[in-house]
């Protein structure tokens, strides 16, 4: 006997595969107090196109295949941020696993640096110096600071006990710690450590 085998109706079902991985190893490189850079590991699927980008719950962007980084910036200092990522396949399907890094943005320097005359702030003695006028006067707070000066005008810079003892100038054994150039310097309770040359007086041409 001859079996018959009769098919009344061939359904043919076309699924379209979600994209089943995730971002990986999502975690951020360089911060500062306005910028945080994350970065992750793109999944290996052949149909996987794109990251989306929430910052705080809020959608920024689609990141395409193969950048894997996200910059975010203007930030707040010294703010938590939430970095949440979700994959997608090139057909649009959103895969709703959450990957998620949490950072604090750094906050602001404290400047310890005063220019007395201008009213104005630095985070070095050399930056005060750059942008000082002739005959202005900086207060340098207690910190050790790691710098070279270059004091190419007539100064006075007087160091201050702020609670943490008279402020140090630290030149890491290269070059002098203190090169005057000018006439009518006034240098005052600076305490200076890891010199090759304490002081180098340059006479100004006339």
């Amino acid at each position: 006997m001859q079996a018959i085998l009769k098919i009344k109706k061939l359904k043919l079902l076309i699924l379209t595969r979600l994209c089943q991985q995730v971002s990986t190893n999502l975690t951020n490189i360089t911060y500062a107090s306005t910028y945080i850079n994350w970065t992750w590991t793109d999944p290996s699927d052949i149909d996987f196109d794109r990251v989306m980008i929430y910052l705080n719950g809020i959608f920024q962007r689609n990141i395409t295949n193969g950048t894997q980084y996200y910059n975010a910036t203007v930030l707040t200092p010294n703010t938590i941020y939430e970095l949440g990522t979700k994959t997608v396949d090139i057909a649009g399907n959103i895969n709703n696993t959450w990957k998620n890094n949490t950072s604090t943005t750094s906050p602001l320097p404290v400047l310890k640096v005063h220019n007395i005359n201008k009213g104005t702030n630095y985070p070095t003695i050399q930056s005060a110096i750059d942008d000082a006028n002739t005959g202005d006067e900086i207060h340098v707070d207690s910190d050790t600071y790691y710098e070279n000066m270059n004091v190419t005008k007539q100064l006075t810079l007087l160091g201050v006990d702020t609670g943490g003892g008279m402020p140090v100038v630290n030149a890491s054994r290269t070059g002098s710690a203190i090169t005057l150039a000018a006439d009518g310097i006034i240098l005052e309770d600076l305490l200076l450590s890891e010199v090759v040359l304490i002081i180098c007086i340059k006479i100004p041409e006339s």
